[in-house]
Formats: C-alpha cells, structure tokens, sequence
C-alpha cells in the first residue's frame, strides 16, 4: 500500500497522463475529418489541375469534381470546396445554357465567401459568374471591389487576370480612385502579356474607348 506523501504525488502524475491521453484522442478525432475529406476530394483534384491550367474538361469531369466536392464539404466545410464546386457548375452553365446550374453556383459562392470573405478567388467567380449573366456594371462592380481589396496584386493566373481587367472595364464608370489605379494597372499588365486577348474582350464588352485611355493611345 502507498504511504499517504506517495499517493500524493501519484494523483497529479496520473491526472497528466489522463490528460494527456485525452488530448491526443481528440486530436486524432480532429484529424479523421480533414483525413477524409482530402480522400473524397482526390477524384476531382485532376481536374482542378487541367483548370488551373487552362486546359479543357469534358461535362463528365465537371460532375466528378462536383460529386467529389459534395463529399468532402459532409465532413470538413472550406472555401475552397466551395469555389472548385461553383466554377464547375459556373462552366457547365455556360455549356448547357443552364440557368439552375448558375443559380447553384452563386449559392456556393456564398457559402464560401461566408467562410472566407477575404478570399479574391471567391470575389472573382462571382464577377466571373455575374459576366457570364451579363449583369448590369453595378451588379459586377460589387463582388470585383472587395476582390481588389483582397488580393489586389493577384496577377499569376492569366486567366484571372484577364477576368478582372473585363471586370473593370465593364465595370469601370462604378469604380473610383484606387480601384480604377489597380484596375488601370491590371490593364497595362495583360496588355503587356496578351494584346490580342485584351483587345478582343475590350472590343466584345464595348470598352475599346476606356481601354484606349488607360493605354495612353
């Protein structure tokens, strides 16, 4: 039998190491979400990649990382679940000229956003997706200010930033002082890249006049 003075110092030790087990029981409890959403999301990261890279994806592709997506969102809710889901009912919208697939988008959108609302990926596929509506300036100018705001300098992904020099420039009589700057430097930047692709979206939106003076000519 312990004496009194070693029991003593028993009951601290033993509460440690029962604190101890617990915590790492609740990290491993913690861990198991994150472990299986990233499972589910493996059907669909392929085709992230192709869009990332602006490569085409079949219809059947745009479902896989939608389901994949779906799964994963039933364990771990992130923004970026989210926004893969939305671009990919964003792109099969357009497709099918499906309005419902739109709508669903924009839902998923938000929800993100609700997640993450600093997130300039989030703003800018809901200017993508209100481009594709063809909303009006006001609608668009909207979600592409806090998408400035956010990652004002966001310029790695081609795509993306030809997306926001559209934006702005359908956007651009709503805009004011520091986002028609940034706006006027996304501008001379995908100029500088892609003179055919900027001329053409600033001819197709009508903004030729607006590009013109942003370029000096």
């Amino acid at each position: 039998m312990a004496s009194p003075s070693r029991a003593s110092r028993l009951v601290p030790r033993r509460l440690a190491i029962t604190a101890a087990i617990v915590a790492g029981a609740a990290t491993f409890a913690a861990a198991i979400p994150i472990a299986v959403s990233d499972l589910l999301e493996l059907p669909g990261d392929a085709v992230v990649t192709r869009l990332q890279a602006e490569e085409a994806v079949n219809e059947a592709g745009l479902e896989r990382l939608i389901r994949s997506r779906e799964a994963s969102a039933r364990w771990r809710r992130t923004a970026s679940v989210y926004t893969d889901i939305a671009l990919a009912r964003l792109i099969l919208g357009e497709l099918r000229g499906a309005e419902s697939q739109m709508t669903q988008a924009e839902t998923s959108l938000r929800e993100g956003l609700g997640l993450a609302p600093m997130d300039p990926y989030g703003w800018m596929r809901l200017v993508q997706l209100r481009l594709a509506r063809g909303a009006p300036a006001a609608e668009i100018a909207a979600p592409l200010r806090p998408a400035l705001r956010s990652g004002p300098h966001e310029d790695r992904r081609h795509a993306m930033l030809l997306l926001t020099v559209e934006a702005g420039l359908v956007a651009w009589h709503e805009l004011e002082g520091a986002e028609r700057v940034l706006i006027g430097e996304k501008v001379r930047a995908a100029w500088a890249r892609d003179v055919p692709r900027t001329a053409a979206a600033a001819v197709r939106i009508e903004r030729a006049d607006v590009l013109a003076g942003l370029l000096g000519f």
